[in-house]
């Protein structure tokens, strides 16, 4: 696990970004869309997000802008996180 974000996270992440080798790094500035990640693989990764996760993504925050960096979705995924559950702000 990296201090950024959790394993599951990162792996859900990586199935989707068909261009990034399997050593590649990610940063939390890293374009996804470089990497392949387009309108398909967006609600690919937003299944498995919500599926992993076991959160729920309410479709307005479904933006391009929030898939656009890993760092853009983890903030996503924390804040659907606490507002789902106050009580867990737990990073994992």
């Amino acid at each position: 696990m990296t201090d950024l974000w959790n394993d599951t996270f990162l792996e859900t992440l990586r199935q989707q970004l068909p261009l990034l080798p399997a050593e590649g790094e990610l940063t939390p500035a890293t374009n996804l869309y470089d990497l392949g990640l387009d309108s398909m693989r967006s609600v690919q990764l937003l299944i498995a997000l919500e599926e992993t996760l076991d959160i729920s993504i309410p479709d307005e925050m479904l933006t391009a802008e929030a898939f656009r960096t890993p760092g853009d979705i983890w903030t996503l995924v924390q804040a659907v996180k606490a507002e789902q559950d106050p009580g867990s702000r737990d990073s994992s």
